[in-house]
């Protein structure tokens, strides 16, 4: 696996994985292999992704680095992406009220700063991020819960780099023991619900809020699989 910053002596590796990506029961051409490790001394939590492929005629890789607190809460993330050998370089500095982006692509820099609600999640490509944003749902509360999100988008259709929006997303938990079967093994996993626009998403954890699988159905002819195929946890 590809990464931006190399596994620090002090880090503790908690677990690793590969999800592999399929639209309508066929291998879409992407895959995503990832990490999380602890800061030494329990200050931070370290989320490291490589997803790559090609898919639509394009030639994509993408690395990032998410540095966020023991609480989930996000520090920063650093993206390279790669569309048809154009590398594009983001980082965005996460703080209580604002995040500030910054582009790098060949000899341009282009910063923004953008305000956002508190107690927002990162919303980003890898599929092995996604547990971190269910973090932030109330299971005392259950049903459908609002969560604010700072989503971070890829558009290789255009070559563009990775935007950035405001979303406000719901989402339902609807089990905590139901049993699933991925070609990394069988898991119990929390069963949420995550609505998106018209689409009703399915998305399964494990008991350490690892996604097991997610279910996207853009159209009735057209639905994306997120599947796990190698999970390892230590400890």
């Amino acid at each position: 696996m590809e990464i931006l910053y190399q596994v620090g002596p002090g880090e503790r590796l908690l677990a690793q994985g590969e999800y592999k990506y399929q639209v309508s029961g066929k291998d879409s051409g992407l895959a995503e292999r990832w990490s999380l490790h602890d800061h030494p001394y329990g200050e931070a939590l370290i989320h490291r992704a490589e997803v790559g492929g090609l898919i639509a005629g394009f030639r994509i890789k993408q690395v990032s680095h998410f540095l966020m607190r023991p609480d989930y809460t996000p520090v920063s993330l650093e993206m390279t992406q790669v569309i048809e050998n154009n590398p594009v370089r983001t980082i965005i500095r996460c703080g209580p009220e604002s995040i500030e982006q910054s582009i790098s692509s060949m000899d341009e820099i282009e910063t923004q700063i953008l305000e956002v609600p508190i107690g927002y999640s990162l919303f980003f490509p890898p599929v092995s991020a996604q547990g971190f944003i269910v973090r932030r749902y109330s299971m005392e509360r259950g049903g459908r819960q609002m969560l604010a999100l700072v989503s971070v988008r890829i558009q290789p259709e255009a070559a563009l780099p990775l935007s950035v929006e405001l979303q406000a997303i719901e989402y339902q938990h609807l089990a905590s023991h139901e049993e699933i079967e991925t070609p990394a093994g069988q898991f119990t996993c929390h069963h949420f619900i995550r609505y998106d626009q018209h689409m009703e998403q399915q998305l399964w954890l494990d008991q350490n809020w690892v996604p097991i699988q997610w279910s996207v159905p853009y159209s009735p002819i057209m639905k994306w699989e997120y599947l796990l195929t190698r999970y390892q946890r230590e400890g």
